[in-house]
């Protein structure tokens, strides 16, 4: 759900905050208020090509900025390898810079503009006479048959698209070995080169810091066998660190005969006497069994040698040396058993691509179906929303073989009796694609994952009981979604959940839009208006009537 929306500098619209309601939100007004700006704006909001001439004159920028509460049923969607934390909400924002440096974020995090829209336009969907129709698409028709008969084409998709993974990596697999046919003699010899000469060494993990660390000892062994005789002759002889201790703990022990003060210091004393003395005779016996090996010394380094010529063939550290050796081997195996393993993949190729035909026929035949009983649905619908000779079929044609099956689903309309039916995008007009969507959206409203859905001025051509159809379905509709919709409509605009009124006012010699959020007397006040007002007698009492009525029909609905 949008919570609030925040426009500034925007074409007219200096700066605005609203704050819609959960179901339908109705926005009317004047013509030329500012309607259209306002859903210029949302489609900014949802990714839509920012251009400069949006920047309010004199402005050296504009900004769009919506806040989401989250829905955690949405989380695949924006799975988008982004590290933002969604749980108080989604905060999206869009700036246009007069100097062409266009910024979004998404919660305050700067991002390309790709991923902004992936989000944005998975949260909200617009659907006007001069905006991009989605409808229009054919991979979005296709979802569209898939959501209505899901429970037999979801399954089956399933399948398709696993089977479809398997063998494009089993035909990836049978490339490379092909490929790798010419040199596999030659590559085989090399291998086995390279593992021979790894095998030679017979390295250990862990080996060269052991064998670094031998070698600075048997370098230093000299200097070594100088300090420690020096520590110990400092520690043992005759009046050296030890006797001096000694002397000072038995005088201090004197002294705690007649002042017990110095008891601790005098047991400090005598633990360190003791502390020094066996360090001494770890010293003592430290150069006793030191051993003088001038060829260990060699031997090391010798080692250490053969390890660094390993480690700039094949890796940084022992272990990388190893690694390089178990793939090389898997390589030998691969390239050695190649003809065996090439015809285990011919064959499973052959049943992956079998079971794919196979379940793409099934998927075929489901969406046949699914698409029979969706444009028969569409059709009834339509013809309640002031399209009573209007119909919509629903036609599947092979097409390349994807993820998805290898259908490609063509909507055709007809809207008038004895015209033939053609392609949606290339015969409906923009209010007719607007009302085909509102009855779709009527159909698909539980399983469509896209929770704000904007019309613009759905109700245009339509009049009477067919208006009241309108307003009904947008209100069914909005029960579980979010709805905004632009109208001129009073009878529209009675069902409203929440009213927002558009005007433009002059200060200061500048035009700007200003968006009201209307209370019941308001609302009142505003359909009044859009019923002719004060030219129209007892337009007044119409308008309540009106509010009244579509009070009345929610309820009967909901009950």
């Amino acid at each position: 759900m949008l919570q609030q929306l925040i426009i500034n500098n925007f074409a007219l619209i200096e700066n605005i905050s609203i704050e819609p309601e959960p179901g339908l939100n109705v926005l009317s007004g004047e013509t030329g208020a500012g309607k259209t700006i306002l859903i210029g704006a949302l489609g900014v909001l949802r990714g839509n090509r920012a251009q400069t001439e949006y920047i309010r004159k004199g402005e050296e920028s504009a900004s769009v900025e919506g806040f989401f509460l989250f829905d955690a049923q949405q989380a695949p969607v924006l799975d988008l390898g982004l590290d933002l934390d969604y749980k108080e909400g989604i905060l999206l924002r869009r700036e246009i810079s007069i100097k062409g440096k266009n910024k979004c974020y998404i919660n305050g995090k700067m991002v390309p503009l790709n991923l902004y829209a992936e989000l944005a336009k998975s949260l909200l969907d617009i659907h006007g006479q001069n905006q991009e129709q989605s409808l229009l698409k054919s991979d979005r028709q296709l979802q569209l048959v898939d959501r209505y008969g899901k429970q037999d084409t979801i399954p089956l998709l399933t399948g398709v698209s696993k089977s479809f993974l398997e063998r494009k990596d089993l035909m990836r697999a049978m490339k490379e070995l092909e490929l790798e046919s010419a040199e596999a003699a030659r590559e085989i010899d090399f291998l086995s080169f390279q593992i021979e000469e790894i095998e030679q060494k017979k390295l250990v993990p862990g080996e060269e810091e052991t064998l670094r660390s031998e070698s600075r000892y048997l370098s230093n062994l000299d200097e070594i066998n100088t300090r420690a005789r020096e520590t110990y002759s400092l520690l043992q002889e005759q009046n050296q660190a030890l006797d001096k201790i000694d002397a000072a703990s038995r005088e201090l022990e004197k002294i705690t005969e007649f002042d017990a003060i110095f008891q601790g210091a005098a047991e400090i004393l005598q633990s360190a006497y003791y502390s020094l003395e066996e360090t001494a005779r770890d010293l003592n016996g430290y150069l006793q069994n030191m051993e003088y090996d001038d060829s260990r010394l060699d031997s090391v380094e010798r080692r250490l040698g053969e390890i660094n010529f390993l480690k700039k063939k094949y890796g940084t550290t022992i272990e990388e040396i190893l690694n390089f050796q178990q793939e090389a081997k898997d390589r030998l195996v691969r390239y050695s058993n190649k003809d065996e393993t090439l015809s285990e993949l011919k064959k499973r190729y052959q049943v992956v691509n079998e079971e794919y035909g196979s379940l793409c026929a099934k998927l075929r035949d489901a969406r046949i179906s699914a698409g029979g009983g969706l444009g028969l649905r569409i059709t009834q619908l339509l013809r309640k929303l002031s399209m009573k000779n209007a119909e919509l079929t629903v036609e599947m044609e092979s097409a390349n073989e994807t993820i998805s099956g290898s259908d490609r689903v063509v909507f055709s309309f007809s809207p008038n009796v004895g015209e033939g039916a053609r392609p949606l995008a290339k015969i409906a007009s923009g209010g007719e694609i607007a009302r085909i969507m509102l009855a779709i959206k009527t159909i698909l409203s539980k399983e469509d994952e896209i929770d704000i859905l904007v019309f613009d001025e759905v109700d245009t051509g339509v009049g009477g009981e067919s208006l009241l159809a309108v307003a009904k379905n947008l209100s069914v509709l909005a029960r579980n979604k979010q709805v905004f919709c632009v109208t001129h409509a009073p009878q529209l605009a009675a069902f409203a959940d929440c009213h927002f009124r558009i005007e433009k006012n002059v200060e200061n010699g500048r035009t700007k839009t200003l968006i009201d959020k209307l209370n019941r007397e308001q609302r009142q006040s505003e359909i009044h208006r859009m019923l002719g007002g004060a030219e129209i007698t007892g337009t007044a009492e119409q308008a309540r009537l009106l509010i009244d009525s579509a009070v009345r029909m929610k309820n009967q609905d909901e009950a």
